[in-house]
């Protein structure tokens, strides 16, 4: 069987294509995201290489074409953009589900090893294991929301598993679950997805477990609610939903003050430090950091406990900040599995204080969610 091939999405894809020809990876291209999910259903690829011009473009469809995918085949997605991408656009891909960022000029090595990556079965737990994480569980049609939310989760400490419908084989902390959340579209979608995975999971989800349902309207519904079942509004900041949820599993509020996690989005670019022949630098990008560390979304991430060094590029102000740090723990791309955590990783900061400048960067960004 010939290995599936990397399906690149976008007017610019001609120049992609020979690079991926020249180096033998197979590769399809389309312009427009109608016949990209024409192939993602008929092709099945490994790898989706998403051109940044289609993302300013039509942010909303490239949001619709990866949902409608939700449950079926999974396939991560890179965006291949500049590396003074602005900050709008690196949001719009956190938005629409992006996994990883690749920076032009393109090498095809750089797809490979993403290729190798998700071809390989991660562990799931060994690198990935952290002290007494809280396991929960999310679901549910939203799948915009649902993302975002798993990866605030994440970052926050918990170990989340985005369940497609299945139980999941393998939990963490030794088969505990402390959560089920569902991201529905309506409060009966949310409230009908609740009942199903709570039966796939049997007694992982016993009664006493929480439940959540994220939904628009749910208000109007609160007579409905049962004992152990919290209605959470669509409406409110996700920030806001993160400490709700926080409270539900009765670990006390998520905002640390000076640890509080703020929205950063930012290319970024990465390397194991410590040797005389440094390897290559790999990238992604943040989407939120705190000032003891960030979270890097790419299907590359190092195993936890590598020392790194780093270059973020803040595009807004165009600067860019190198600073040091260790894995605290890293994700890889799931395969294709009916349930997933979020890829990437965390990395807390080391050695020296983080620059002025970055700290006060950071602080302006806190300020305007605060102000929000």
């Amino acid at each position: 069987m010939s290995p599936s091939p990397v399906l690149i999405i976008g007017r610019e894809a001609s120049p992609t294509g020979q690079l991926l020809e020249q180096a033998s990876i197979r590769f399809l291209r389309v312009e427009t995201l109608p016949e990209a999910l024409a192939q993602l259903e008929a092709a099945r690829p490994a790898l989706v290489v998403l051109h940044a011009d289609v993302l300013e473009a039509e942010e909303g469809r490239v949001r619709e074409t990866f949902a409608a995918r939700a449950g079926k085949h999974r396939v991560p997605v890179v965006l291949l953009a500049s590396r003074d991408a602005p900050v709008e656009l690196i949001e719009a891909g956190w938005r629409a589900g992006v996994d990883d960022c690749i920076f032009l000029p393109l090498s095809p090595a750089q797809v490979a090893e993403r290729l190798d990556a998700v071809a390989k079965e991660p562990a799931v737990l060994g690198a990935n294991a952290r002290r007494a994480p809280r396991a929960i569980v999310v679901s549910g049609d939203d799948a915009g929301l649902r993302t975002r939310l798993a990866d605030l989760l994440e970052h926050s400490g918990y170990h989340v598993l985005d369940v497609g419908g299945e139980p999941p084989a393998v939990l963490p902390t030794e088969g505990r679950v402390h959560l089920l959340v569902v991201a529905g579209s309506s409060f009966r979608a949310g409230v009908a997805e609740l009942r199903r995975v709570g039966t796939l999971l049997g007694p992982l989800a016993s009664k006493d477990v929480p439940r959540a349902v994220i939904a628009p309207g749910v208000a109007a519904h609160a007579h409905e609610s049962a004992p152990g079942l919290e209605l959470l509004d669509r409406s409110a900041h996700i920030e806001a939903l993160v400490g709700r949820i926080d409270r539900l599993v009765d670990r006390g509020p998520y905002d640390l003050r000076a640890n509080a996690r703020v929205p950063f989005f930012c290319p970024v670019e990465f390397r194991e430090g410590g040797s005389s022949a440094p390897p290559p630098w790999r990238s992604g990008y943040t989407f939120n950091v705190t000032s003891g560390g960030v979270f890097v979304r790419t299907l590359v991430p190092p195993r936890a406990g590598v020392a790194l060094e780093m270059r973020i590029r803040v595009t807004t102000t165009r600067e860019e900040f190198p600073v040091t740090g260790v894995v605290a723990w890293a994700n890889r791309y799931p395969g294709r599995r009916v349930y997933s955590y979020p890829v990437g990783m965390g990395v807390q900061f080391l050695g020296p204080p983080i620059s002025r400048r970055l700290a006060s960067l950071i602080e302006l960004c806190r300020e305007q969610v605060s102000a929000a």
